[in-house]
């Protein structure tokens, strides 16, 4: 049986484990507590899981020959999910995202709230989640008395999590982390598989051990101790599926059925069994959703916003790794969701980072000379989602891209080469990086042209456009227009909101009729399903055009 070193960038040897016959290295690390990403759920079709080999030969895959150059095969750059040792061996585990860039919350009155940044670690046992700004001072003979609430937005990629003082209602910190369930798979079709391959509480465990160590993270970083007396999550159906341990059977397989979709209050472990005492009493507040597309997330960003009192047509866009929207007036609203894949958040792209320290968020080209402003000003490390925005709309610009978005030909074969990391190793964007995010803004447009046309309207009757999430709080309206992403007629009309759904989450915290106003907003609002409509394909195959 291999035994397989564990060493950091130093060589430093922090561990050592056995790797079973035929078991890979993902198989053996996931065994022994780490957590890594594996965006196509350890496929070996994305060749994101990428190491570098220390000492020994792993056995070559298909796969990674496939997926990697022959330079990378030769400076023992391996996959995770593929490779496998025959004899004892030593790897550089991959660091993990450092520092996630929180998009912040933004209240009904454009008020900010606090954002902070996160950081996760390599063993799954030791994620530290989030660096915490206190912004509210609680007297030392009253911190153990202190009552508190947490409110939760679980994103497909990632979670934002806040803690809300009881005494006041005031928000004391937020974290923003990975969420661990990633590792079987970046989409909501991965985990959907993997929980109807028998790996439900192993998802359900990934997503309250997050939540809770963040929680316990903040209160110790804030030197509060105090009881948590509600926790309210919002979060996509697949997504709320998962933490609740519901089934999700028939979210897999037409006609796509919810568990629930209720608004359900249960105590902590009613839910999950496995969370310490001092969280037994705790009371899970999870939003109610519209279908199994359309979830709490959306109807807690629309119950933010005051949607449901405005008098004009009003649009909130979601962008993320699945397109949610919601269109209408205070009488009733059209909604659905289409799924967009992660290229907005950096994923499926060959050189592609969530919003990190280091990741290219935004880029003019000058001739052929390209300027890349990275995220905290670091060194170049790959391309998030706003970056490979902005990237195809220069390289259309300068005409490095036709209207089909296909390469000139100097480019088309190795890809464009849009800056280098620190070690003089080229960034590049890839011909198949270019079809990834054509096909995610085809199908955004898309949805939204059809909303704005089922609901009777058009673009131009639509008051403001709500832009909510990581990629809409960056984004570049003008860049967006330029490429297709939301129709011209919109771009002046559109405002950044933050994470709305963790606003929702809240507002939720703080009024008391609260529930009865997430179930008005549902009972106004009808889905659309994309998928059925005629006009979708025709739509989507128009919009793959720049």
């Amino acid at each position: 049986m291999p035994t397989i070193k564990i060493k950091d960038s130093t060589h430093k040897i922090l561990d050592e484990i056995f790797q079973n016959p035929e078991e890979t290295i993902a198989a053996a690390l996931k065994r022994n507590g780490y957590s890594n990403a594996y965006p196509c759920g350890g496929k070996g079709i994305c060749g994101k899981c990428r190491y570098h080999v220390a000492e020994g030969e792993p056995v070559l895959s298909a796969e990674e020959e496939n997926l990697l150059s022959k330079e990378e095969l030769a400076g023992g750059v391996r996959l995770l999910c593929r490779s496998t040792f025959a004899g004892d061996g030593a790897i550089y585990l991959p660091e993990q995202e450092a520092k996630i860039e929180s998009v912040g919350t933004v209240g009904r009155n454009g008020g900010w709230r606090i954002g902070v940044e996160a950081r996760t670690a390599k063993r799954a046992e030791k994620i530290l989640h989030g660096e915490v700004k206190q912004v509210e001072k609680i007297p030392t003979e009253t911190a153990e008395q202190a009552e508190f609430d947490v409110a939760a937005d679980i994103g497909t990629t990632t979670v934002a999590i806040a803690l809300v003082s009881r005494q006041n209602g005031k928000v004391l910190a937020e974290r923003t982390f990975n969420n661990s369930q990633r590792e079987y798979g970046a989409d909501v079709l991965s985990r959907i598989e993997a929980a109807n391959a028998g790996h439900l509480e192993e998802l359900q465990r990934f997503i309250w051990r997050d939540i809770l160590q963040g929680i316990e993270g903040m209160r110790q970083d804030l030197g509060r101790n105090g009881n948590i007396s509600r926790l309210v999550v919002s979060a996509n159906t697949t997504m709320e599926h998962l933490f609740a341990g519901d089934s999700c059977e028939a979210l897999g397989k037409a006609p796509f059925t919810p568990v629930s979709l209720e608004l359900r209050k249960k105590h902590c472990r009613d839910i999950f069994p496995e969370a310490p005492k001092r969280y037994a009493e705790m009371e899970v507040i999870i939003l109610p959703g519209i279908s199994a597309f359309v979830g709490a997330d959306i109807v807690s960003g629309m119950y933010e916003l005051g949607m449901n009192e405005s008098r004009k047509p009003v649009l909130l866009l979601d962008l993320g790794t699945n397109g949610e929207m919601a269109l209408g007036a205070g009488e009733g609203f059209l909604a659905t969701s289409t799924a967009a894949g992660p290229a907005l958040e950096g994923g499926n792209i060959s050189s592609g980072v969530p919003g990190v320290a280091g990741a290219i968020c935004s880029l003019s080209m000058m001739g052929r000379r390209t300027l890349v402003h990275t995220i905290r000003n670091q060194s170049p490390i790959g391309l998030c989602g706003t970056g490979v925005l902005e990237l195809a709309y220069e390289m259309r610009k300068m005409g490095i891209a036709d209207e089909k978005g296909v390469f000139s030909e100097a480019y088309r074969e190795m890809g464009f080469p849009v800056a280098q990391d620190e070690n003089g190793q080229s960034i590049l964007f890839t011909q198949q990086d270019m079809r990834q995010l054509q096909m995610a803004k085809a199908a955004i447009r898309s949805g939204m042209e059809l909303l704005i046309k089922e609901a009777g309207l058009k673009a131009s009757d639509i008051e403001k456009v709500y832009l909510a999430g990581g990629l809409g709080y960056k984004l570049n309206v003008y860049k967006a227009a330029g490429i297709g992403l939301i129709p011209p007629a919109l771009k002046e009309k559109s405002v950044a909101v933050g994470n709305s759904s963790l606003s929702g989450a809240l507002r939720y915290l703080k009024e008391t009729d609260a529930a009865e106003k997430l179930e008005e907003l549902r009972s106004k609002t009808k889905e659309m399903n994309l998928a059925a409509h005629p006009e979708f394909e025709t739509n989507y195959y128009k919009n793959m055009n720049f």
